[in-house]
């Protein structure tokens, strides 16, 4: 089991690349089980139609990058008081919570240095990947197709790097928010890792 810690996305001024690659595929090994059914995105309903939109292209860039090994069905427009979180565990679901930067759960982030200011968004897992609860501040979130993509990442094992990302000095890994605007190589690699 996963030990519960605070995986977090923080936002600099970088701007999103113009001309994106397509998303790396996960670099499977031989034989590796698919999950027989499709883990459910819930979109909540305060999401505005922009991020939610957002949201989806995200989504699919992973289901790209998965190759079929294992399947993001979005739902959308979900009340936050339609889930819980027991149900969510049961299931392994992802769940995208709009919420603003006062939020308690994106306040008790915990960030090296102790600067919360700049924190846009909290996954927290549960259980085994991909099981996440994703905390999305709306009021502060630039780029959320950029930050949806770092945190999605997360809910599927990946964490985050302060250097040395696999190919270059920064990716979609990165601590803080790095412009990086598609599914890399080091992301793709370390969710393979997680799930062999």
């Amino acid at each position: 089991m996963r030990s519960i810690s605070i995986l977090l996305a923080v936002c600099l001024t970088t701007g999103c690349a113009a001309t994106l690659p397509a998303p790396t595929p996960v670099p499977w090994e031989p034989g590796a089980q698919m999950v027989p059914q499709p883990v459910h995105v819930f979109l909540d309903a305060t999401l505005s139609d922009s991020i939610q939109q957002q949201a989806r292209q995200a989504v699919e860039e992973w289901n790209v990058a998965l190759g079929g090994h294992l399947h993001l069905q979005v739902v959308s427009g979900i009340p936050l008081q339609a889930y819980t979180e027991e149900y969510s565990r049961q299931h392994n679901d992802i769940l995208i919570l709009g919420v603003e930067f006062s939020h308690p759960m994106i306040q008790r982030a915990h960030v090296p240095g102790g600067n919360v200011s700049r924190v846009i968004a909290v996954t927290y897992p549960y259980g085994m990947a991909p099981g996440a609860l994703i905390y999305l501040a709306t009021d502060k979130v630039r780029y959320p197709h950029d930050t949806i993509l770092h945190e999605l990442a997360h809910a599927l094992g990946a964490e985050d790097r302060d250097s040395n990302c696999l190919g270059g000095k920064v990716c979609l890994m990165s601590r803080t928010y790095s412009g990086i605007s598609y599914i890399d190589a080091d992301a793709a690699t370390q969710v393979a890792h997680h799930f062999h």
